[in-house]
C-alpha cells in the first residue's frame, strides 16, 4: 500500500470514529437543550394558568394542552413527565411532555396538567442532528481533500527522489545526487543516501577492478602453462606414462581456466556490467544454438524434438541471452542418456527444454547452486547452471526444474 493512502486511510477512519463520538456528544447536549427548553416552557404555561385563576378566577381548560381540575386536599407538589395521548384525527398516539402541578389557590386545591407536544421538539432535535451530521461530513470530506493536497505536496520531492534512486546503477559510477528540499528530514535522508551510494560505488570499483585483477594474472599462467603441456604433448620427449600424467594435468589446467572465466562471469552479471540491452527473439536464439549444437547431438545419436512456431520477444543483453539458451541446450546435451531425447518448445511466454533422464535428482532444490553436481565424477564445473538461473534473476525470468515421465524439464516464464 502507498503511503499517501495509508495515510489518508488513518486520517479516515480517525474522522468517522472522532465524528461518531461528537455525534453522539452532540446529540445528548441537544437533546437536554430542547428537553431544558421544553420544561422550561412548561413552567412558563402553569404560572399563567395559576396567575389567572388566582387573578381573574378563571380556570382554563384546552384538551389535551391544558387541564385543571379541582381536588380533594393534597399536599402541593410538582413534577414533569412524558405521556401518550391518542390523536383522533389521526388515530394514533401523540407523545406528550406534561407538567403536573397540586396548588392550593384561593381556599381550593387544583390540580394543574400542562401539555407540550414532543414532536415539534423532536422534529427540530431531528432537523438540527441532521444540518449538523452533514456540516461534519462536509468539513471531514474538505479536510480530507485538503490534507490528501498537502501530504502530496509535501512529500511530492520525496517521490521526486524515489525515481531517481529507481533509476540508479552502479556503471554510472557516480554516488546519487538527490534534489535538495526544504524539509529538514527528506535532506537528512538525500545526504544518507549520497554517502551510502558513495560507498557502494567505491566497493563496486575496488571489487570490479579484484576480480578483473585476479581474473587477468590467474588466466596469464594458465596460458603459459597449457601452452608448455602442449608442447611437452605433441613432443617426443615422453613415455606414455609420462604423457597419460601430462594430458591429465593439460585436463585439469583446462578446466581450471573454464572456471576462472565462469567465476569472473558470474560475477559481471551480478555488478550488471552488460548494459546493452535490445529486444531479442528468443525463438531465433534457439534455432541459431541448435545449428550450432547439431553435429554434437547427431555425434550422441540424440533425438531432437522442436515446436517454435510461436516466439517470445524479451528485452535483454544479446550475450547473455545467448548464453541463457546455450547453457540450457548444453546441459540438456550433457546430461542425457544414449539415444535419449530433446524437447524444445515455446507455448505462450514459456520456453520449455526437456531432456531425457533414468531418474529424478537427489536433491533438486540445489541444482542452481553454484558447483552443484549430482554426479560427483562429472568433469563440469558445475556453474553453468548457476549462471543460468542468475541471468533469469536479472531480467526477472522464473525458472523452474521438474521430473517427469523420466524427462528433465527446465520451465523459463519470460
Amino acid at each position: 500500500m502507498k503511503l499517501l493512502n495509508k495515510i489518508n486511510i488513518r486520517y479516515l477512519l480517525f474522522s468517522l470514529t472522532l465524528l461518531i463520538l461528537l455525534g453522539l456528544a452532540f446529540n445528548f447536549v441537544l437533546f437536554y437543550i430542547i428537553s431544558e427548553e421544553l420544561d422550561e416552557k412548561l413552567l412558563h404555561i402553569q404560572k399563567r394558568v395559576t396567575a389567572q385563576i388566582i387573578n381573574e378566577n378563571f380556570i382554563p381548560v384546552i384538551k389535551p394542552y391544558i387541564e385543571v381540575v379541582e381536588v380533594a386536599n393534597m399536599q402541593e407538589q410538582v413534577f414533569f413527565s412524558d405521556t401518550i395521548i391518542e390523536n383522533l384525527q389521526e388515530k394514533e398516539g401523540e407523545e406528550f411532555r406534561q407538567l403536573t402541578s397540586i396548588k392550593k389557590i384561593n381556599g381550593k386545591t387544583y390540580k394543574i396538567i400542562v401539555r407540550e407536544s414532543k414532536l415539534e421538539s423532536d422534529e427540530l432535535f431531528e432537523s438540527i442532528a441532521l444540518i449538523i451530521f452533514l456540516a461534519f461530513i462536509v468539513l471531514v470530506l474538505i479536510l480530507f481533500i485538503v490534507n490528501s493536497q498537502i501530504a502530496k505536496s509535501v512529500w511530492l520531492p520525496f517521490y521526486n527522489n524515489l525515481k531517481l534512486v529507481k533509476k540508479f546503477s552502479l556503471n554510472d559510477l557516480s554516488p546519487l545526487r538527490l534534489k535538495p528540499t526544504n524539509i529538514k528530514e527528506f535532506n537528512e535522508l538525500n545526504n544518507v543516501i549520497f554517502s551510502l551510494t558513495e560507498k557502494v560505488i567505491s566497493d563496486y570499483k575496488s571489487v570490479k577492478q579484484f576480480s578483473e585483477n585476479a581474473s587477468h594474472e590467474i588466466q596469464t599462467p594458465l596460458t603459459i602453462i597449457r601452452a608448455k603441456l602442449e608442447s611437452l604433448i605433441n613432443g617426443n620427449g615422453l613415455n606414455i606414462e609420462q604423457l597419460e600424467k601430462v594430458k591429465s594435468i593439460y585436463s585439469s589446467v583446462h578446466r581450471l581456466s573454464k572456471l576462472n572465466k565462469s567465476l569472473l562471469l558470474l560475477t559481471k552479471i551480478e555488478n550488471r556490467q552488460f548494459s546493452d540491452v535490445e529486444k531479442i527473439s528468443i525463438s531465433k536464439v534457439v534455432k541459431e544454438k541448435l545449428s550450432e549444437f547439431k553435429e554434437l547431438i547427431s555425434l550422441k545419436n540424440l533425438q531432437l524434438e522442436t515446436n517454435l512456431n510461436e516466439d517470445i520477444l524479451k528485452v535483454m543483453s544479446p550475450l547473455l541471452a545467448d548464453l541463457l539458451v546455450n547453457n540450457l541446450i548444453s546441459n540438456s546435451i550433457n546430461h542425457n542418456k544414449e539415444k535419449g531425447n530433446i524437447k524444445i518448445n515455446i507455448k505462450g511466454r514459456q520456453l520449455i527444454i526437456s531432456n531425457s533422464g533414468d531418474s529424478p535428482l537427489s536433491n533438486p532444490e540445489n541444482i542452481f547452486e553454484r558447483f552443484y553436481k549430482e554426479n560427483q565424477t562429472s568433469k563440469s564445473v558445475g556453474l553453468g547452471l548457476a549462471i543460468v538461473k542468475k541471468i533469469c534473476d536479472t531480467y526477472n525470468i522464473k525458472i523452474s526444474y521438474s521430473f517427469i515421465e523420466n524427462l528433465n524439464y527446465f520451465t523459463l516464464d519470460f
